[in-house]
C-alpha cells in the first residue's frame, strides 16, 4: 500500500463513519486506488450504501464489494 492508498483508505473510512448507519464490521483496503470492502452488514441497503460511500470518495478508481449481508436475528447456519 502506498502513502496515497493509505490516505485514500482514511478518506473512505471517514466517509463511511459519517453515515447514519455507521458500519462497524467492515474492513477497507486500498491498492492502486481500488477499494476492497469486506465484512458483514444487516441489509442490502447498507451494502449498497457502503459501496456508494466508497465510490463517491474523490480519488477512488474502482470498488470491489465483498460485503456479506446477514439480516439481524438470522444467525449463522
Amino acid at each position: 500500500m502506498t502513502a496515497d492508498d493509505s490516505e485514500l483508505r482514511r478518506k473512505v473510512v471517514s466517509q463511511m463513519a459519517s453515515e447514519p448507519w455507521r458500519p462497524t464490521m467492515l474492513t477497507v483496503t486500498v491498492q492502486d486506488r481500488t477499494v476492497d470492502l469486506w465484512g458483514v452488514v444487516h441489509s442490502v441497503e447498507q451494502k449498497k450504501a457502503a459501496q456508494l460511500a466508497a465510490e463517491t470518495t474523490p480519488g477512488v478508481r474502482a470498488v470491489v464489494n465483498n460485503i456479506f449481508v446477514q439480516p439481524i436475528g438470522s444467525g449463522w447456519s
